[in-house]
């Protein structure tokens, strides 16, 4: 399988260089850069990975079981073969995350998974490493938010189930 879409990406990419060379030769530089962006924005929705919120807590409570167990033997083979997780980390001692993929490009990239806390509260994951954890999370809709204090990055959370969370990284 992934042979064939390596192959397509190949001839997709051999008809890319042939329409820049066209555009080019035809229009001019300009209208090649503003088609070049295009097709980036373009590719990067084609490739898009993530799973939606409605997916990541269908796929926590489908798998609670294997997760959990995971989470108390502290290996996470079983959960790394469920289709949409593709990356566990160890954030603290008392929270692990599940990482469900990416989406966005350049300036305008979006995380999304879910995270277990071992006591049950909801955490800002962005903000760990600032030491800004539970105290700048805002009550807001079914969740909270934290908001970076100079700029436009934002953190959303939401109670999945009982110590696990949904999680947004918006950058």
């Amino acid at each position: 399988m992934k042979l064939i879409i390596l192959k397509g990406l190949k001839v997709f990419g051999i008809l890319l260089g042939i329409v820049i060379l066209v555009i080019v030769v035809e229009y001019g530089w300009k209208l090649m850069i503003g088609v070049m962006f295009l097709a980036c924005i373009a590719i990067t929705d084609i490739f898009n990975d993530n799973l939606s919120k409605a997916e990541i807590f269908d796929l926590v409570n489908a798998n609670y079981s294997i997760i959990l167990r995971d989470v108390e033997n502290n290996n996470f083979d079983k959960t790394l073969k469920i289709k949409g997780i593709e990356d566990v980390s160890e954030e603290t001692e008392k929270i692990i995350e599940f990482n469900c993929g990416t989406d966005g490009f350049s300036s305008e990239i979006t995380d999304y998974g879910f995270y277990y806390t071992s006591d049950d509260l909801p955490y800002a994951l962005v903000f760990i490493s600032t030491n800004h954890v539970r105290e700048e999370l805002v009550n807001e809709g079914n969740g909270y938010v934290a908001r970076q204090k100079d700029g436009d990055d934002y953190y959303y959370t939401e109670k999945i189930r009982d110590n696990f969370y949904y999680y947004e990284t918006h950058y």
